[in-house]
């Protein structure tokens, strides 16, 4: 008798789940593309400052090893001016 009201309150409760979804199923593939695009943009700023460590590191080394060398120039510039 109590395993019988339990299946029938989980059968009822499962119907209206089923109904309150229905209406909103549509949506649900946009709603997981927004979480995913949200995880992954976050992954992202997560991990953007390692290429710039990486090519530090890599412009270093060469350096180091007189591969490459720092070049400083001057340039003259006009600049417009608003008096």
């Amino acid at each position: 008798m109590k395993e019988q009201v339990i299946a029938e309150l989980r059968q009822q409760f499962e119907q209206q789940v089923e109904d309150a979804v229905t209406a909103y199923q549509r949506f649900i593939p946009v709603g997981v593309a927004f979480i995913l695009l949200g995880i992954l943009a976050a992954i992202m700023r997560l991990f953007s400052w390692l290429p710039t460590l990486i090519l530090r590191a890599i412009l270093a080394i060469l350096t180091a090893c007189h591969v490459t060398s720092v070049v400083t120039e001057t340039k003259e510039t006009k600049r417009l001016t608003i008096d």
